[in-house]
């Protein structure tokens, strides 16, 4: 794994995972954004994920449903988040 000096950019990053959660859970499904990063590559610091999630958003890579979900990794177990599709 890269150490966060030579690390990809988040949003780069979040773009790979996004595409390989895409091929494993299919372009139909729905999602949390906490579940896009367990498809990462790299290791993203907690605190730069929220910037590159807003930018996939805004960019259109991710759209949200307009439902709430439970986050699905353990740092956020329980917390009640948006649910994304592709």
């Amino acid at each position: 794994m890269n150490t966060l000096n030579n690390m990809a950019e988040p949003f780069e990053i979040a773009v790979a995972a996004l595409e390989k959660m895409k091929s494993a859970i299919g372009a139909s499904a729905t999602f949390s954004a906490d579940q896009i990063w367990q498809y990462s590559a790299e290791t993203v610091p907690s605190a730069r994920r929220p910037g590159a999630i807003t930018k996939l958003r805004k960019v259109g890579y991710i759209v949200p449903t307009g439902r709430i979900t439970n986050a699905a990794s353990e740092q956020r177990a329980g917390s009640k988040v948006p649910e994304y599709a592709f």
